[in-house]
């Protein structure tokens, strides 16, 4: 497994990472309790056991002196038995975790999708439109790739049930400037930090309100 990125500030940090191991590979790697293993032989699909096996592969690499677990509250939203915050996010064979100590967090990842112009009305904002309009085609699509990681890893940070993407307002953004850059929903305030990486997008996310 590859680590292609890691960034940390004063709130938290992630890591980014490539993988082509086989779910035989990953499970040789960690140690699973009963459980765990109930609920791993439960998934249908190789690529959802994979990508479930590299996050507890990757809590090993992360925390190699600590048996980590993790828990999840009513809302689906997962943590570390440690009482550290983590968000995951998975696209084709990357994954991304980010960690805090104690603030709540949001990552996601996107691999380019054409389908992703099909679904824009049900994440834009209407101040986000007036941006995307003029621009060439090109642009507009790599500025819906950010605005959807971006909403994705709000979404993650609030982790409430009926968020709406399009009341989500990144219309702040710039492709051309800085990475890091604010996003509102509501009375709430979020920072992010947005990169590309070729074709995968990432943002990571974090409240400041």
């Amino acid at each position: 497994m590859q680590e292609l990125l890691n960034y940390k500030n004063d709130n938290g940090s992630f890591h980014l990472y490539q993988y082509e191991k086989n779910s035989d590979e990953l499970l040789s790697q960690v140690k699973l309790n009963s459980q765990e293993l109930n609920k791993l032989n439960s998934f249908t699909s190789k690529k959802r056991k994979k990508e479930w096996l590299a996050v507890r592969y990757l809590l090993k690499v992360l925390h190699p002196k600590e048996n980590i677990s993790l828990v999840y509250n009513e809302h689906g939203k997962p943590s570390l038995s440690n009482q550290s915050k983590i968000s995951i996010s998975h696209s084709d064979n990357y994954v991304a975790i980010a960690l805090s100590a104690s603030t709540e967090i949001g990552i996601d990842i996107q691999y380019h999708k054409d389908k992703i112009k099909n679904i824009q009305s049900k994440f834009t904002h209407p101040l986000e439109i007036e941006k995307l309009n003029p621009k060439p085609e090109a642009l507009k699509m790599e500025f819906l790739h950010y605005l959807w990681t971006a909403k994705e890893a709000i979404y993650k940070t609030i982790a409430v049930p009926g968020t709406i993407f399009t009341e989500i307002d990144g219309s702040q953004f710039e492709i051309e400037k800085n990475k890091n850059w604010i996003a509102t929903y509501r009375s709430e305030i979020f920072t992010l930090y947005s990169i590309r990486i070729d074709q995968l997008y990432l943002s990571f996310c974090h409240n400041i309100q």
